[in-house]
């Protein structure tokens, strides 16, 4: 290519054009089924995913700051995360990995917070059925369209009988 050419491409077009991968792409899907049952006829169908969830998150990342956390965020795999290596070369300086001294701080922030958790007894004891749920209820609104609302999804969620006391 010549060296016009190349900085027409440099200056006119963003990685994310330049880039031909299935991420970018998507893919389509075809399904060839042949069966005797079919009448000499093959039931051919086509799955079309034009987006795909890293095409859609270098979006919005390029529009808005998007933070990602997760407990597997920084594990590089494509089955469990999104592609790190394609968004990296999208996002170019616009990525941003948490400096581990950064993490460190709020991992010493979090054990911090709940060092205490394991001493903490909650005992739990469902609202009771039918006429003392809306009493309950009562004691919390002041609503009546609130009070009902809530009584008919208590109802349906804990049924008039096995949560009761």
């Amino acid at each position: 290519m010549s060296r016009k050419k190349l900085s027409l491409l440099d200056n006119q077009l963003s990685p994310l054009e330049l880039e031909h991968s299935i991420y970018n792409n998507g893919f389509r899907y075809f399904v060839f089924k042949d069966d005797p049952s079919h009448n000499m006829q093959s039931e051919i169908r086509l799955y079309d995913f034009s987006d795909t969830p890293e095409k859609i998150l270098l979006r919005m990342a390029q529009k808005a700051r998007v933070i990602g956390i997760s407990a597997t965020a920084t594990i590089d795999t494509v089955i469990g995360n999104y592609s790190q290596e394609y968004l990296k070369r999208m996002l170019q300086d616009d990525y941003y990995v948490l400096p581990r001294e950064d993490r460190e701080r709020l991992e010493n922030a979090f054990a911090e917070s709940t060092k205490n958790y394991s001493k903490v007894d909650i005992q739990v004891n469902p609202i009771s059925c039918d006429e003392e749920i809306r009493k309950e209820l009562e004691k919390i609104y002041d609503n009546e369209r609130i009070i009902d609302y809530y009584a008919e999804k208590l109802e349906m969620h804990f049924g008039t009988s096995d949560f009761c006391n």
